[in-house]
């Protein structure tokens, strides 16, 4: 009698003990994997992008640009050029190039046997609230008829969200011995480094 009530808690201590190694052994053999988050960069910022190594180009011929106001006349030269007859109002056509895309150079094909007086060509932005910044120029130079000029390096990055983008020229004169031939603008397109998710078992 009194052999049975002593082994009736050595029998419960070795259940207790089994239940748990097997508890233990169920919560190791099916443990929750452990996803880290994954960072990406954001889209809108500038501190992950890079951009393009080779230049691409957007070019527009002379003859494509108009006079902003109807009081200037204008008049085809040939071989794409275009030169002012009337007035003195400036000419442009609209810039379209890619978000995010750096804008680096402008470049001006032009004829010129005027002696006195440059041509002049440059980028505007408008913002739509009356607000607009000219961010490059260039001009033409000399008097030795055909020709073309480099700006300095500009490096503005387009944000077409919040700007429209304008290519302008002015003749300085009238007369077909000033005349625009072309405009070229050297741009890179943007990059950015992607970062891939990271999943790890715990």
């Amino acid at each position: 009698m009194n052999k049975r009530r002593r082994s009736k808690p050595m029998v419960t201590l070795v259940l207790a003990l089994l239940a748990l190694l097997a508890l233990s052994g169920i919560a190791s053999a099916s443990g929750p994997q452990q996803t880290k988050p994954v960072a990406f960069p954001h889209a809108s910022g500038d501190s992950n992008r890079g951009f393009s190594n080779n230049f691409h180009y957007e070019y527009v011929s002379g003859s494509t640009l108009r006079p902003r106001d109807s009081s200037s006349g204008w008049d085809y030269s040939g071989t794409g050029c275009v030169s002012r007859s009337s007035g003195s109002e400036l000419f442009n056509i609209n810039l379209s190039l890619p978000e995010g895309s750096r804008i680096d150079y402008l470049r001006i094909y032009y004829y010129d046997t005027s002696g006195s007086n440059d041509s002049r060509a440059w980028i505007t932005t408008y913002n739509a609230s009356g607000g607009y910044s000219d961010i490059t120029t260039v001009t033409s130079a000399g008097s030795g008829g055909y020709g073309t000029r480099l700006s300095s390096y500009l490096g503005h990055v387009v944000n077409n969200a919040s700007n429209s983008y304008v290519l302008n020229w002015s003749a300085n004169q009238n007369g077909s011995s000033m005349r625009l031939c072309g405009l070229r603008v050297a741009y890179r397109t943007p990059t950015q480094d992607l970062f891939m998710p990271l999943i790890t078992k715990g």
